[in-house]
């Protein structure tokens, strides 16, 4: 016989945000129990936070590189391929 699972719950990016700021106040177990998740779930969703943050800080310090040049498409594969 098998488990009977129960359906997954998609969470907004809103709520995921407000949940991370409540276990930077409060610490990941309290805020973890308080709204009835895994204190894992807390740790996955920071991770991916931090990611898409860190790749935005990279995609803006390039674009801030790019300002002002004059690169044809040649010259952009270039400078992409010697970082």
């Amino acid at each position: 016989m098998t488990a009977h699972r129960q359906p997954r719950i998609v969470h907004s990016e809103q709520f995921k945000s407000e949940a991370l700021q409540l276990a930077a106040k409060i610490a990941v177990t309290s805020a973890a129990k308080q709204l009835n998740l895994s204190s894992s779930q807390f740790y996955v969703w920071r991770n991916a936070f931090r990611r898409k943050q860190s790749s935005s800080e990279r995609e803006h310090t390039f674009a801030v590189e790019m300002d002002g040049r004059q690169i044809g498409p040649r010259g952009m594969a270039q400078m992409v391929l010697s970082r």
